[in-house]
């Protein structure tokens, strides 16, 4: 029997991210090997018979295996020993190769990881009169532990965390203190599962309690150690343990597309916990650490050109979309995840694993053709905009067509999206040559947008089409433009994304897709210092709009009382964003906004109670004028100012469709760059546009001042719109959310001045009563473009 090689548990994982590093009373070295810093190895379990079977794990170079249940093995061997009563089989420790050669075994407390792995199990007979039992009185304490039988030599394997509450049915716990040899549980009697071993004798083990209700004498202090798993699975349970108690290592978790990296005394993942000498004196939270796992995609492209490189993705995100390719006499079919080209891939599948995608073609039967209708760029002067219109495609009867890169944005104007001409009624697309009249309104008004995502070209459509036989029916995709020479507006291109991200507040994260673009201020809305509102934007001036009677002309609208000039930061005003708004304010700034520019409101505002006025209660959280209640009706096909959707805040502080990086903070990964937050702020607000803009040229979507969205707050609204049908018929994707149909807070983004710098990354979530104003909160506000806008 190889008694030195038993192992009946996996022991500890001690994994580390830097050179030294100290944690409590124990010091961890880590070595690295140049260029292995971030390489992921994974190592599978062969239990040759054993169950449970454990799962892979995904292991980083220089780190050990994570804790493994035990395992046990059923059966009985076809010869038996003469004399001895069988027991069964037991697990007698890993090895490297499938032989289980002696010397090859795999110490679990010492062997790291530095290449992909498979380790299997090795079985010994094992006969009662050579076994000796190990039996665990856990005093109460839950779950019960089974008798275990074991060899002389062998360790004890540590049993699973216990938990004993004072009495059935409270909260408050006993403090575990360890197992003990005897049954008084006397100091210095403990065992050790490290060092000590079975002898020629049975044992008994000993659960030791502290009950903290105690006063005779009084107990020592105990602590609970949580351990927050970071999306892992199963979750630990919580440990209560008397000070200077070691924690019991959980057994090893698993979390799709990562790799474990160990328990951490901080979320930054600087102090690691080490189970086998650190010991508890504090409450603590430990927090896993996972390693995003990498996949390899491939492109089988059989014969197309340009053939597609390979992409390397991250577990959960997408493929991007290849490039159009081009075959001889071929049409572009798709892209499929068989050889047999039956199971078309679809590229909002998240990538759980290394992927080939085969690309199918066959005859074509239609071309698709790109128009860029150049005529508003040479209008303004020029030859046209200089760009190329992406190639034909050729598409089979069914295929859809794939979206082509969007074209560069020029002076001026910025691409919307692609669109085919509505000649159902008999009616000819008018002509895109720059030495051609341009186009009407009403030409333009029969472009409809074009679904790339679920509409195929077929012969429901050959009415859309240019039909010259014998040549293959041609439909023709134009470009609208939307201007961009608008100041103080940016323009945001519809497109899709992925909102939220794992963590509290902001998961679970979905794919959602908005169907319009509209313009978004550059700015966050600005106190102002004129009289008079004269600049053709969101950014007006609040004050000059606020204050010219003659843009209080909607139903219950008034000059009487009116939130006019409510900020706590005055100094530098026209320039400082404008802060003690609430919600129904800034919904009603946006429709004298509209009125002041010629557009309709989109809001119906009635019933105003303002703050303060008219026996009108004034809460501790707004100020005096603030519109403390209101009904408010929308129309969302209004063009004029309106706060924007959560959906369309989050997509544009993202940098929108094709944005430059998936950032952590609009436009940049760090904080300081991007963003006034408390500990850069000076605790006030600071002038808009002093930092750095995000990719779309948007100024302070983080920090300075939360923001006002449309939305109701529903803390479980993500995960409702996830679940729902509609998100399924959509081919997984949320359209154009507008948040639940009714609530008490409103959502706020961004974070402001005084925040944390947690708590202004563009996907953290906040919420306040649509009354409150105080000095954290103001808005920015979007719109849809008009006609004129557009061609």
């Amino acid at each position: 029997m190889r008694k030195n090689n038993l192992k009946l548990f996996l022991s500890l994982i001690l994994l580390a991210g830097v050179s030294f590093f100290t944690c409590e009373n124990s010091i961890i070295e880590k070595w690295w090997e140049p260029g292995t810093e971030n390489k992921l190895y994974t190592v599978k379990f062969e239990t040759n018979g054993g169950s449970p079977i454990p799962g892979e794990q995904h292991i980083l170079h220089g780190e050990r295996i994570a804790k493994l249940q035990p395992l046990s093995k059923d059966g009985v061997p076809a010869v038996l020993q003469p004399g001895l009563t069988f027991y069964g089989y037991g697990f007698a420790g890993w090895y490297k190769d499938i032989n289980c050669t002696p010397g090859n075994e795999w110490d679990l407390d010492k062997d790291i990881v530095n290449s992909n792995l498979t380790l299997y199990a090795f079985w010994e007979e094992w006969y009662m009169e050579t076994l000796y039992t190990v039996e665990f009185r856990t005093n109460g304490g839950n779950p019960d532990i089974a008798i275990m039988y074991l060899p002389t030599g062998s360790k004890v394997p540590e049993p699973p965390a216990l938990r004993r509450a004072v009495a059935t049915g409270t909260e408050i716990w006993c403090g575990f203190g360890g197992w003990f040899k005897d049954s008084a549980c006397t100091a210095g009697n403990e065992w050790n599962f490290a060092n000590d071993t079975v002898g020629t004798s049975g044992i008994i083990l000993y659960a030791k309690w502290v009950n903290p209700l105690d006063t005779d004498p009084p107990p020592p202090p105990q602590y609970q150690v949580i351990f927050e798993p970071n999306g892992g699975s199963p979750v630990p349970r919580i440990q209560d343990l008397v000070s200077g108690t070691k924690a019991i290592e959980p057994y090893a978790m698993s979390r799709p597309g990562y790799a474990f990296g160990g328990w951490y005394r901080d979320a930054a993942f600087t102090q690691q916990w080490n189970f086998a000498l650190d010991t508890v004196t504090e409450n603590i939270t430990l927090f896993a650490r996972w390693v995003t796992n990498y996949y390899t995609i491939k492109f089988d492209a059989d014969g197309g050109l340009p053939a597609p490189p390979n992409q390397s993705v991250t577990y959960g995100s997408r493929i991007t979309k290849p490039p159009i390719m081009r075959k001889t006499g071929q049409g572009f079919v798709g892209w499929y995840a068989d050889t047999n080209r039956t199971q078309l891939w679809d590229f909002d599948t998240p990538v759980i694993g290394d992927i080939t995608l085969y690309a199918k073609w066959e005859d074509a039967h239609y071309i698709v053709r790109f128009d860029l209708k150049p005529y508003p760029f040479s209008n303004s002067g020029g030859s046209g905009h200089g760009l190329t219109a992406p190639s034909d495609q050729d598409i089979a009867e069914g295929g859809k067509v794939t979206e082509p890169p969007a074209p560069s944005n020029r002076a001026g104007w910025a691409f919307v999206g692609w669109y085919y001409y509505d000649n159902s009624d008999n009616s000819a697309p008018p002509s895109t040559d720059p030495a051609d009249a341009p186009w009407d309104q009403a030409s333009q008004n029969k472009l409809i947008p074009w679904d790339f995502d679920t509409t195929a070209v077929t012969n429901a459509l050959l009415d859309f089409m240019t039909q010259s036989p014998p040549a293959p029916p041609v439909l023709t995709l134009y470009a609208r433009w939307a201007r961009t020479d608008i100041s103080d507006l940016v323009w945001v291109r519809k497109g899709k994304f992925e909102m939220g991200a794992a963590g509290s507040g902001t998961s679970p994260a979905r794919n959602v897709r908005i169907t319009e673009g509209f313009y978004m201020s550059k700015y966050q809305v600005q106190q102002g210092v004129t009289t008079e509102s004269t600049l053709p934007l969101s950014q007006q001036e609040y004050l000059a709009v606020m204050n010219k009677p003659s843009n209080h002309t909607f139903p219950n609208a008034s000059n009487t009382y009116i939130n006019a000039n409510p900020s706590q930061f005055q100094a530098n005003q026209r320039t400082r964003p404008v802060e003690r708004v609430s919600w129904y304010d800034a919904v009603y700034f946006c429709n004298l906004l509209s009125i002041d520019q010629g557009l309709t409101p989109v809001y119906t505002i009635s019933n105003i109670d303002r703050a303060g006025v008219l026996g009108i209660p004034q809460p501790t959280t707004t100020i005096q004028y603030a519109i403390a209640n209101a009904d408010v009706a929308v129309n969302w096909s209004a063009n004029g100012y309106r706060l924007p959707t959560e959906a369309e805040w989050e997509y544009a502080a993202r940098g929108g469709d094709g944005s430059p990086g998936d950032f952590i903070y609009a436009g940049s990964n760090t904080a300081d760059d991007v963003a006034w937050f408390n500990t850069n702020s000076g605790s006030m607000t600071h002038p808009v546009g002093t930092k750095a803009p995000n990719g779309l040229g948007i100024y302070d979507m983080n920090g300075n001042l939360m923001e006002w969205c449309w939305d109701w707050y529903g803390s479980q609204y993500y995960k409702e719109q996830l679940n729902s049908a509609s998100y399924g018929a959509n081919n997984n994707t949320d359209i154009d959310p507008k948040g639940p149909a009714a609530g008490t807070e409103r959502v706020r983004r961004g974070g402001s001045w005084n925040n944390a710098v947690n708590n202004v990354r563009s996907v953290y979530r906040e919420k306040a009563a649509p009354g409150n104003a105080n000095w954290t909160i103001g808005f920015r506000v979007v719109r849809y473009p008009k006609p004129e806008e557009l061609y």
